[in-house]
């Protein structure tokens, strides 16, 4: 008997999430820095991947940081400089 899939209704996980509080939204951006739920459940992981963007975002004179997310949860912006042509 072969069985038929069942449907699966599309999920947005950005709302099932929870943001970056305020007091860590400028240290998740350091090198090593982790966030709290991260280092609770031993997350794979060493912290360097925000500490990289916003290093090389400020290298071509821009920047990177994180905010709430209208539908919930937090929302990472990276800004750069338009090229010159």
């Amino acid at each position: 008997m072969r069985r038929t899939p069942r449907r699966r209704r599309p999920r947005d996980r950005r709302r099932r999430r929870p943001g970056v509080v305020p007091e860590d939204r400028e240290r998740i951006f350091e090198r090593f820095a982790r966030g709290p739920r991260a280092a609770r459940r031993s997350l794979p992981g060493a912290g360097l991947g925000l500490a990289i963007v916003a290093e090389t975002a400020a290298r071509h004179g821009g920047a990177a940081w994180c905010s709430d997310a209208p539908e919930g949860g937090a929302r990472f912006t990276l800004s750069l400089p338009a090229a010159q042509s």
